[in-house]
């Protein structure tokens, strides 16, 4: 199962922009138009992400970092992540997370 979040411009988060994926669901993709603030996680252990985006690829302008979310270096970083995924599991109702106890 896979957690995708959708933002709003400021980094808020509606309730109904918490999607689950996955075989229990039935939803195992989406098409999200380019531009839009977005994140997602693994739920289980044996989540896989595939991401398709318009050619060519160019590294240097793969990645838009929102400017509300700390860098992957931050040590704000993982505390981010897990008020996320947590607020995800409360809204979707699934269970709490057994990783970061």
């Amino acid at each position: 199962a896979v957690g995708f979040v959708v933002f709003e411009d400021d980094g808020s988060v509606l309730d109904g922009n918490f999607l689950l994926l996955g075989a229990e669901t039935g939803g195992c993709a989406l098409d999200l138009r380019p531009g839009v603030w977005h994140s997602m996680f693994a739920l289980t252990p044996d989540a896989v992400f595939f991401e398709v985006k318009a050619g060519p690829y160019s590294p240097t302008g793969d990645k838009d970092f929102a400017p509300w979310a700390p860098a992957d270096d931050d040590p704000a970083a993982k505390a981010y992540l897990t008020a996320l995924e947590d607020g995800f599991r409360a809204v979707r109702g699934l269970p709490k997370r057994r990783w970061g106890a």
